[in-house]
C-alpha cells in the first residue's frame, strides 16, 4: 500500500471528489409534486365552474348599469380564483413561493365546486407531508 505526503492511503486519495462551485438542488419529493398537481386541477375545476356561471347566468340583473347576473358575478370571481390557483400550483412545481401553492390549493377548495374541493383539500394534505421541501 502506498501513502501519500499527508500519511493517508492513496487510495482515499483517489476517491475524493473536487468540491463543485455550484450548489445541488435536492430532489423534489412525491407529496409536493402531486400537491401542485391538485392544485392545478382545481384552478381548472375552479375556472371551468366560474366559465360555465358566467356563460349560463339568469336574467336577474343585480346591476342594471352593468347588465350582470349574480352568476355572472360570482362566475367572474370563481375564473379569477382558478387563475390564482394554477398560478399556485405553477410556482410549487417550480419551488419558488409555497405560500402561493397554499393559497392556490384553498382558493381551488372555494371555486372549484365539490371536485374542486377535494382535490384542494387532498392539496393541502399534501402540502402538508411535504415539510422537507419547504
Amino acid at each position: 500500500m502506498t501513502m501519500s505526503s499527508t500519511g493517508s492511503p492513496a487510495s482515499e486519495l483517489e476517491t475524493e471528489k473536487p468540491l463543485s462551485m455550484t450548489a445541488k438542488v435536492p430532489p423534489r419529493s412525491y407529496f409536493l409534486t402531486l400537491a401542485a398537481d391538485l392544485t392545478i386541477a382545481g384552478g381548472v375545476a375552479s375556472f371551468a365552474n366560474g366559465t360555465f356561471a358566467i356563460l349560463t347566468g339568469t336574467e336577474v340583473q343585480v346591476a342594471a348599469d352593468l347588465g350582470l347576473s349574480k352568476e355572472a358575478i360570482c362566475g367572474f370571481i370563481f375564473v379569477i380564483f382558478g387563475i390564482v390557483s394554477v398560478a399556485g400550483g405553477i410556482a410549487a412545481l417550480r419551488r419558488k413561493h409555497f405560500s402561493l401553492g397554499l393559497a392556490g390549493a384553498v382558493l381551488g377548495m372555494m371555486g372549484g365546486g365539490l371536485v374542486g374541493f377535494w382535490l384542494g383539500l387532498i392539496a393541502l394534505v399534501m402540502y402538508a407531508l411535504s415539510h422537507e421541501d419547504l
